[in-house]
């Protein structure tokens, strides 16, 4: 999953390699839970790129460049691993990234203000996924708080 992500850092000129890079890699992996779960919510790859780009543009790092992995990124593996013990799982799979990209996520007022920050006009809102909704979709059944 991380060499997808790297690709997709790469394909945007990014000097890191964070977890929107890792969302898009999920979004284009076949099989797994987290493809499915993510295109249940009406994400799609071209969509979630687009998303990107209007979020954080292209960078200008050089293809070669050495990418350094985001504090965020790091921390992903732990939550998802501690979001599928949650849901009784030995082993976190894909199905638990998603969650824990949530779980980890900066409030929608700082993201707004970060974008805000960079002259882009108003920041658009976009829904995103509670964690209730995405347990539901990795469970199949009724998700837990």
């Amino acid at each position: 999953m991380l060499v997808i992500a790297g690709d997709e850092a790469r394909a945007l000129r990014h000097d890191h390699i964070g977890t929107e890079h890792l969302l898009l890699g999920l979004l284009r992996e076949e099989g797994g839970g987290a493809p499915a779960i993510l295109r249940s919510l009406d994400l799609t790859a071209q969509g979630a790129r687009a998303e990107a780009i209007e979020l954080v543009g292209y960078g200008d790092a050089d293809a070669a460049s050495q990418m350094r992995l985001t504090p965020r990124l790091v921390r992903a593996p732990a939550l998802a691993a501690g979001e599928a013990d949650r849901l009784g799982r030995a082993d976190a799979d894909t199905e638990h990234v998603p969650l824990a990209l949530i779980v980890d996520a900066p409030p929608p007022d700082r993201r707004s203000r970060r974008r805000d920050a960079r002259g882009d006009g108003p920041h658009r809102r976009v829904a995103a996924p509670d964690r209730v909704s995405v347990r539901r979709l990795a469970t199949g059944g009724p998700g837990r708080r």
